[in-house]
């Protein structure tokens, strides 16, 4: 499967909470293989320099109306 994003893309992410959601951007550094369910993951780093492992399913472009780094 093609990745949908590339390295250097930046990407939004959306945090669920008792109280709302937040939303974060994040650069991706890395396109990681497909998990076993055959789907895309990506190593990406936040403002806070911390990198996390997600799946794309839980990605958004800026292009889909986010806001920018």
């Amino acid at each position: 499967m093609p990745s949908k994003y590339q390295q250097g893309d930046v990407i939004s992410l959306t945090f669920g909470f008792l109280n709302g959601a937040a939303v974060e951007n994040f650069q991706i550094i890395r396109v990681l293989p497909a998990n076993e369910k055959g789907q895309r993951q990506y190593r990406v780093r936040g403002a806070d320099g911390i990198e996390r492992k997600i799946e794309a399913h839980k990605t958004r472009s800026r292009a889909e109306g986010l806001s920018e780094i």
